[in-house]
């Protein structure tokens, strides 16, 4: 049979059929429809939790610990040590398949404090410092870096060659025995105020007592996460009858400069060394950042630890930061991080098991849509039935006039393709329509942290993937009807 013929055939069957098809192509349109919504929403719920909260791509390891009543230790006398952080730990993370980078950290071992944010808050807050730090290239390796570049995250008091003064940064910089150096500067006295002090050095620089010289503030990060919670939650937590808490944004604390005293804070004081002060300065946000705190060059924090606690805490790593770009990757590389012998911080724990319940909660969810689609596919086949059965007659004639048992399970199938891709793109678009809906419904809900616009991201396979599925439901529903419309008998069913 002609391909036009069986067109028309077709395009006949459904015009007069359309009614008996409606129920089973209803629900073929409900489970797709279904099938769209959840697998969106399961994709924007990774998208915000894993990527914008837990940031999913980042993969802090850490040492092995166990549980000693109250305490975590790396070993139980002696048996159960894990391999240390070090250079060769760090190789090893690095040559992991999928790791873009493995980049180490390390956190302050003593305590500190830090004191400033008169030119935001109106007044000058002192609070205990909790800070760690990373190498530079965590900064290319982080997202979300607002305003940060390599050129600003450097140890202030690392060494720089140099063969004049022009060649040195400024704030009080020269060019003395080949290498940039701060101006001698000396410092006002304790009982001056804050802001007298830190000027006590040209710009932006301030003058360090212990070495009697001028040095740039050394640079800092801080997490947008953190910002993003004071932002929805502190600021009307703590904002009473008095004078509320200002909202603020990336732009308005970068450049924010603090005074910070290393080896003294409200916890204590470090034994190991008197006590300096250093100036801080803001130079952006990543999600390379400590949460709640700063982050600071690692030279710097390993440079400190050596000086309060001795030059053995000066090369301990307290954990190394995986780059880990495709997120389906991760249980993989988690899988060999394990397998050298060590284990992911809290925080990555959270990511691996967050993944787990999305995908979990999501495969269920698209198994009800699944199973919605399925019992259509039967009433498909009910339905195809029915209709070979009142359409016998017709069926018989075409047989005598030539046509062949393929000819008519073709066009039954077809039929059945018809109706699924119809239904199909049905749902699609109540899918698409249902999640802008839930979209706009949300948008009068009170604000949360992290929010998003959007609580739905739909992947570009699932378009074609919800079409094919509807259409492949369908024919295999229509196919068992098909079947045994091509084997009646034309004779039995013209005399019956």
């Amino acid at each position: 049979m002609k391909a036009r013929a069986l067109l028309s055939l077709v395009a006949q069957s459904l015009s007069r059929a359309r009614v008996a098809y409606v129920a089973s192509a209803l629900g073929v349109c409900v489970g797709v429809a279904s099938l769209v919504f959840f697998i969106g929403l399961g994709e924007g719920v990774r998208r915000v939790v894993l990527d914008r909260v837990l940031v999913a791509q980042h993969v802090e390891v850490v040492r092995k610990s166990f549980d000693a009543g109250p305490l975590r230790v790396d070993s139980i006398f002696g048996l159960g040590a894990t391999p240390p952080l070090d250079a060769n730990a760090v190789a090893a993370l690095a040559g992991i398949d999928g790791v873009a980078a493995a980049l180490p950290r390390a956190r302050l071992t003593f305590p500190a404090r830090a004191a400033g944010g008169r030119a935001i808050l109106g007044q000058d807050l002192v609070a205990e410092l909790i800070a760690d730090g990373v190498a530079p290239e965590s900064v290319a390796a982080s997202t979300m870096a607002a305003g940060v570049s390599l050129e600003h995250f450097v140890d202030p008091e690392a060494p720089r060659p140099c063969d004049n003064s022009s060649e040195c940064p400024g704030d009080g910089q020269v060019c003395e025995a080949g290498r940039c150096i701060g101006l001698r500067c000396v410092a006002a006295p304790e009982d001056a105020a804050s802001s007298d002090r830190l000027k006590a050095c040209p710009g932006e620089s301030a003058c360090a007592v212990d070495l009697g010289r001028c040095l740039r503030p050394i640079p800092a990060l801080a997490s947008p996460h953190a910002l993003e919670l004071y932002n929805s939650s502190l600021v009307s937590a703590l904002s009473g009858a008095g004078k509320p808490l200002p909202r603020l944004t990336p732009s308005a604390l970068i450049g924010l400069q603090v005074e910070v005293t290393f080896g003294e804070g409200f916890v204590g004081r470090s034994s190991g060394a008197p006590p300096i002060t250093r100036r801080v300065k803001l130079v952006g946000f990543a999600d390379a950042a400590i949460l709640v705190g700063l982050t600071l060059p690692l030279s710097v924090v390993q440079r400190l630890n050596a000086r309060f606690n001795g030059p053995a805490a000066g090369l301990l790593l307290h954990g190394v930061l995986l780059d880990v770009p495709a997120t389906e990757d991760l249980p993989r590389v988690v899988s060999q991080v394990r397998g050298l012998g060590f284990e992911l911080s809290d925080r990555s724990e959270n990511v691996e098991q967050a993944g787990r319940l999305i995908r979990l909660v999501t495969a269920l969810l698209s198994l009800v849509s699944g199973l919605i689609v399925a019992l259509a596919a039967l009433g498909m086949t009910q339905a195809f039935f029915v209709a070979v059965q009142q359409r016998r007659r017709e069926l018989a004639v075409l047989k005598a006039l030539g046509a062949a048992a393929s000819d008519i399970r073709a066009m039954v199938l077809l039929e059945a393709a018809i109706i699924g891709g119809l239904s199909g793109a049905s749902g699609l678009l109540l899918g698409r329509l249902s999640a802008w809906v839930a979209d706009v419904a949300a948008t009068a809900m009170p604000y949360f942290p992290f929010k998003p616009m959007t609580f739905f991201d739909f992947p570009v396979w699932i378009w074609p993937a919800g079409l094919g599925f509807a259409v492949a439901a369908c024919v295999l529903g229509a196919s068992v009807p098909a079947r045994a419309a091509a084997r009646a008998d034309p004779a039995q069913a013209l005399n019956a």
